[in-house]
């Protein structure tokens, strides 16, 4: 019982659902949420008072969920599930997937149907937990139920005063996430409503149009490395400049301003992975049209990627200046290593290239965890030469572990050619 109230607030607080920012957008998450989000509010008091409270629709809300491949939404109801008392309150959210009335079925006058969501909420909660399911229904996967159900939570009022404060249960929250597969959405504007039914008598219902954004696509991965993530990004705005950033703050250098995606509206390549600690972060790609698409990578923590990079082999590469030369001119070959437990040695050498001298093991001694080094040699053999490299790690060898670059992403090879003087 309320006493009193003097100078009070009314505050609706969701208990234990995600906040959806329709403002200012502060974190890349609300931002995502606030690039495909679209909502309605219904009329208080537009149903008969002979129904069931609880089947007074308050809010919908729909958007992107942890990821473009499903489909966020949260509606609310007006009033709370009574303390004891058999509950039975079902809730159909109806889309017109294509944007087209001569397509899909009917529902109490509402056209074009395509995919339909129900939630069914039953029970007692004077004997225990009310019981929520949920499915899909399309005509062309038939109905497939949700797993996880919806949930649901108390949508709670909390009046503040000088004195004291006092919270009730002002209605109830439903929080449910949809594949987008199963509705198959197309076009920028979905007609969706929500209808609250009573025994199969509809009690209340509210009508909007999502605003559905063509889906851009990105997948990203870290590579063996633990250093730089792969991405590819498609159905971008065509022959547009992009960037792309990771959490909230790092902008990736290693894509060049200028870069710009290609006549089909995309583009791959890898950055190096910026300092970060270990978690989940969104890589978004956005181009300067508006278009974006995300992912989410899996960043190691610090121990993880020490554990990881303990364990492989170290990397060399080889390279050759001139490609092309007369015989008897001097070439230069350079190897360049890398390894996380420290490298002991590199070497290059020729593979039956004619020259003794060319095919015997060049080796050259290393400390800590990068080495480089540059050969100066000459032949009088002319001909297609192939040049190959290695690298060998500090800790070889240890039974069962790879210690040499040839036991990992294997033995680089670079070709020179030698000609003859005219």
């Amino acid at each position: 019982m309320i006493k009193k109230i003097i100078f009070y607030k009314i505050i609706f607080v969701a208990s234990s659902i995600p906040i959806f920012n329709v403002g200012t957008v502060t974190t890349l998450e609300a931002a995502l949420e606030f690039q495909e989000s679209s909502a309605a509010y219904d009329d208080y008091e537009d149903i008969a008072k002979e129904m069931s409270e609880y089947l007074n629709i308050g809010m919908i809300r729909m958007g992107s969920g942890d990821s473009l491949e499903k489909l966020h939404i949260l509606f609310s109801v007006n009033h709370p599930f009574p303390e004891a008392g058999l509950i039975h309150a079902e809730f159909r959210i109806l889309l017109d997937t294509d944007n087209n009335l001569e397509t899909g079925k009917t529902w109490e006058g509402i056209q074009g149907i395509n995919a339909e969501i129900c939630i069914l909420v039953k029970g007692d909660q004077s004997q225990g937990p009310l019981n929520v399911e949920g499915w899909v229904i399309t005509n062309l996967l038939g109905q497939k139920v949700l797993e996880p159900p919806p949930q649901f939570s108390h949508l709670m009022w909390v009046a503040c005063g000088i004195s004291e404060s006092v919270e009730g249960v002002a209605g109830e929250n439903f929080d449910l996430d949809v594949p987008r597969d199963w509705l198959s959405l197309k076009g920028p504007q979905i007609p969706v409503t929500l209808i609250s039914e009573d025994s199969g008598k509809t009690v209340d219902k509210v009508s909007f149009v999502f605003q559905h954004k063509a889906n851009a696509v990105l997948t990203s991965a870290m590579d063996e490395s633990l250093q730089f993530v792969n991405f590819n990004a498609e159905k971008l705005t065509p022959n547009r400049n992009f960037r792309i950033t990771i959490g909230d703050e790092f902008i990736v250098e290693d894509v060049a301003l200028e870069d710009k995606t290609d006549k089909d509206g995309a583009f791959q390549g890898r950055f190096r992975l910026p300092v970060l600690n270990g978690g989940r972060y969104y890589v978004v790609v956005q181009d300067d049209s508006g278009v974006f698409a995300f992912n989410v990578i899996k960043v190691p923590t610090k121990e993880e990627r020490i554990s990881r990079q303990s364990d492989a082999p170290p990397t060399v590469k080889i390279s050759v200046s001139p490609l092309v030369v007369k015989r008897g001119e001097e070439v230069n070959i350079s190897l360049s290593a890398m390894d996380d437990r420290g490298l002991d040695m590199i070497w290059w050498w020729g593979e039956n290239t004619g020259d003794h001298e060319l095919d015997k093991a060049h080796t050259y001694a290393c400390k800590g965890r990068e080495c480089y080094y540059t050969w100066k040699v000459s032949t009088d053999v002319t001909g297609e030469m192939v040049l190959c490299a290695n690298a060998m790690d500090t800790a070889d060898p240890i039974p069962g572990e790879a210690h040499q670059a040839s036991e990992g992403e294997g033995i680089p090879c670079i070709h020179l050619k030698v000609v003859d003087y005219p």
